[in-house]
């Protein structure tokens, strides 16, 4: 009854190991999460003319979170901590990093 009970744990624990795997890769391998998040902040910052995104990265951080780096040139005066105002509303969105480049 003991090496049973020892494949029944085995087969137990790797169910359960397969199942973590499945609801945390996205997460641990810094996927881009599926939706219109992207869609979402490039209709934030077309919002002021002038304004172009030359590098937009978003990842989930933990599930139903994600993180947003990005980086725009503009030729407003406009600052980071004002796109960080614009885009903090989005939903899920747990930390903003906002890079601002003047275009002369």
């Amino acid at each position: 009854m003991d090496p049973v009970m020892g494949v029944v744990g085995s087969l137990v624990i790797a169910w359960w190991s397969i199942g973590l795997l499945k609801a945390t890769s996205r997460i641990l391998l810094d996927r881009v999460p599926e939706g219109s998040l992207p869609d979402k902040v490039s209709a934030i910052i077309a919002e002021n003319k002038g304004d172009k995104i030359a590098d937009l990265h978003l990842w989930a951080t933990a599930p139903g979170f994600v993180a947003l780096v990005i980086s725009i040139t503009t030729s407003s005066s406009r600052t980071a901590d004002d796109y960080k105002a614009h885009l903090a509303h989005l939903p899920g969105v747990a930390h903003i990093t906002v890079e601002v480049n003047k275009k002369d």
